[in-house]
């Protein structure tokens, strides 16, 4: 082979890499920024679920205070009634 006919193809070969590279290079970066939008995502659902976790706690309390509430008042409702009925026999 010619040692002119190498270099030509040694430029094209490399040229070709060239491209690949800077192909590889875009897709990277573009891969990069929708990385850094679903971190932001992440971020964002971890506050929400941080959130909706406090709220299901406070409601829980909610409930249990008013169920313990409930059950007191229909304990003295029940006394109350038991005493009225005791009072007319």
């Amino acid at each position: 082979m010619d040692l002119p006919i190498t270099w030509a193809i040694a430029l094209i070969v490399k040229r070709k890499y060239l491209q690949y590279n800077k192909q590889i290079v875009k897709c990277n970066s573009q891969l990069q920024i929708r990385i850094e939008e679903l971190n932001i995502q992440v971020s964002q659902q971890t506050v929400e679920n941080f959130t909706l976790q406090a709220k299901v706690i406070s409601l829980e309390r909610q409930l249990k205070q008013e169920k313990e509430y409930k059950s007191r008042y229909d304990k003295k409702a029940l006394l109350e009634a038991d005493v009225a009925v005791s009072r007319y026999t």
